[in-house]
This record gives C-alpha cells, structure tokens and sequence, in this order.
C-alpha cells in the first residue's frame, strides 16, 4: 500500500444551515433530498466548492465534531479553515457546515466539516445529522472535567451504528495551564476504545492541523475511494 504522504491546504470555504426548527425531520425529508438541498445552499451561497468535486475525482470526507456546549468545536474549527479565534463565545444552533480542501499524496480530498449543536443545548445530538460521516472528532475542555462525560454519552449512542468510522479525542484549550482539571487517568476508557487523544487550543492554534491531518489519514486508510 502506498504511504500517505503529507496534507497541506488548499482552499477554504464556510456556509450555515438552519437551526432545528427549520430543517425538516428525516421521516418528512429523506436523506438524499436533504444532502441535496445542502449541495443547493452552498451553491446559493456563493460556493463552488461542493459542485466542483461533484463534477471532478475529488475525494470528499464529512467530518462530525461532537461535544458538550462551549468546549470550543466553532472556535477550533474557525481557527482550522480561516486561521481566526475569538475568546467570545461562538454558539451554534442546529449546524454549521464548513468546507476545506486538503492534499493528501497529490490527491485533493474535500473535508465537509459538520460542526453540531453542542449536547446540552439540544440534548443528544441528531442521528441524521450523522448520517454518511466518514470519522468523528470528540472535542472535551480540558478545563472542564466533566465535558468527557458528556463526550462518552455521546460515543455511546454513535458507535453502534458507527462501530468502524476512525475518530479522536481532542482535549480543548490546553493554553490554560492553570484551569486543566483532566487527568491521564480520566482518559483510560477512550484509550482501551481505542480513541487517540490529542491536546488541542483553539487560541494558540496547537495541534488543530495535526488533528485534522491525522483523522484525514485514517479515513483515506479505511476507505480510500471516493
């Protein structure tokens, strides 16, 4: 098997999707119209990003970042697509899609980046919203113990309908020393799942490259079609 070779960015894109209330249930909407009513909106938006690598061998990945509220997933990935970060408080409502081209061995892959609800704000997150994910970024504060709780609630009812889609665990805001409240011992359950784990801040931008690049790598490995 050839070697994965580096990822390096190319391109970077955003755009949003209604909140809860607007976006029709998977029993009212089927999940083909729903995936084509998102390809629709970013084209609406502006973006032809989704309808290039519709139309050329452009590998595309879809990405889910899952975790409580405020543990930082809209921070790390504005900071990964736009090289930005606010230390206010960016909530989201429903989901926010965003969209980065990477290269991986001169193979462009199109990262779609679902960034959800966090679970306290709306509860589990929606199964539909999970559907087609090629791997998952768990993202706890490590300033907050109690976010990886939050976080194995939520691989509990993902995994089985998920069991082999490659993910990690990013412990946020790793800049803040003095506030860290995770031990090494509070991460043997995601290590015996097999979950790696890596510590990330969305101020600093540590790690937040790595991460992606990594799950990149896995999801090419597990599955390296289109």
């Amino acid at each position: 098997m050839q070697a994965v070779g580096p990822v390096r960015p190319v391109v970077r894109q955003s755009f949003h999707l209604p909140n809860y209330a607007k976006i029709p249930t998977r029993k009212e909407l089927p999940y083909a119209t729903v995936l084509n009513f998102t390809i629709a909106f970013a084209d609406l938006a502006g973006s032809r990003i989704l309808q290039h690598a519709l139309l050329t061998s452009m590998i595309k990945r879809k990405v889910c970042l899952i975790g409580a509220y405020a543990v930082g997933k809209t921070s790390l990935i504005r900071q990964f697509v736009s090289g930005l970060f606010s230390d206010g408080y960016l909530t989201t409502v429903g989901v926010k899609i965003n969209k980065r081209s990477v290269t991986v061995s001169d193979q462009e892959v199109l990262l779609m980046i679902w960034d959800l609800a966090g679970r306290d704000e709306f509860e589990a997150v929606q199964k539909s919203y999970l559907r087609g994910a090629s791997g998952f970024l768990y993202v706890a504060d490590g300033t907050r113990r109690d976010t990886l709780a939050e976080v194995q609630k939520e691989i509990d009812l993902i995994v089985p309908d998920h069991p082999d889609t490659p993910s990690l665990l990013l412990l946020n805001k790793c800049d803040r020393e003095n506030d860290w409240e995770v031990e090494d011992g509070d991460l043997t359950g995601f290590q015996e799942a097999g979950i790696e784990t890596l510590l990330t801040s969305a101020m600093t931008g540590q790690n937040i490259a790595e991460a992606f690049d990594q799950l990149t790598r896995l999801m090419i490995s597990h599955d390296p079609g289109n």
